[in-house]
């Protein structure tokens, strides 16, 4: 089995914009047992602007279609403008092609743990400056779940 453990030595504190609860659920499994941190997730752009803390978090995770709409390009805008590099989570690659200026890469659904372990590696390339693009195209099926946690204030 091939070790998806972060080469880096500090953990990422990740989290997710989707509306499907067990998408985040499955991602936050993905994540943890990868060595980084879930912390936290909301389903639509507007609790993200209004009630997520940029600095408790590192990078996101993002898909496009959102409780509140197609928002998810907006939603990485905002995260770009607070300094926080994302991924576009999702099935529709067409459209996060014409969004893909302000991701690090997409990462397609179903989500599996090679391709989520590749852009979380991005991700952390992007937190040091070295911005890649790239996307990760793996088939598995998905499972999810939304909570709220610290990086909600």
């Amino acid at each position: 089995m091939q070790d998806l453990r972060p080469l880096h030595s500090t953990p990422l504190r990740i989290f997710c914009v989707e509306d499907n609860p067990l998408i985040v659920c499955h991602l936050e499994m993905m994540i943890e047992d990868m060595g980084h941190r879930f912390v936290g997730s909301t389903e639509s752009f507007a609790d993200l602007q209004n009630h997520v803390d940029p600095s408790a978090i590192d990078c996101a995770l993002v898909d496009i279609d959102l409780c509140d709409g197609a928002t998810g390009p907006q939603a990485v805008a905002w995260l770009a403008a607070n300094g926080i590099p994302s991924a576009f989570v999702t099935g529709q690659e067409l459209t996060a092609e014409q969004h893909s200026s302000g991701v690090v890469c997409t990462i397609g659904k179903p989500v599996t743990a090679p391709s989520l372990a590749t852009s979380l590696a991005a991700l952390a390339r992007a937190l040091d400056g070295n911005r890649t693009t790239s996307h990760c195209r793996d088939s598995i099926p998905l499972v999810q779940t939304s909570e709220t946690t610290p990086a909600l204030r």
